[in-house]
């Protein structure tokens, strides 16, 4: 199964929806996230980022569709992610 979370067409609207939501692409080792994104959601993509790791990707891509609607909280944590996920041999962009 390539995509574990997918959008309806129900949660976007033109300023995006207002939760955080994910299509994650297990077989390319990808992430397309859309809304805001808080700390909590911000910890479970970096539950994410470790389950494809774990699976053997060695390069993960985590694209936020609107990166301006992620928390600066939410940032820092990721921020701290890709230095975590570069110890384990990962090269984790967050776009």
């Amino acid at each position: 199964m390539a995509e574990t979370e997918a959008l309806d067409d129900e949660s976007v609207s033109p300023r995006g929806p207002a939760v955080f939501t994910a299509r994650i692409d297990q077989r390319r080792g990808t992430v397309r996230g859309w809304g805001r994104l808080d700390r909590r959601g911000a910890d479970l993509l970096s539950g994410t980022v470790d389950t494809l790791r774990r699976r053997g990707h060695r390069h993960i891509t985590v694209t936020l569709v609107r990166p301006g609607m992620a928390e600066p909280a939410a940032w820092q944590l990721l921020a701290g992610e890709v230095d975590r996920q570069a110890a384990q041999g990962v090269r984790l962009i967050l776009r």
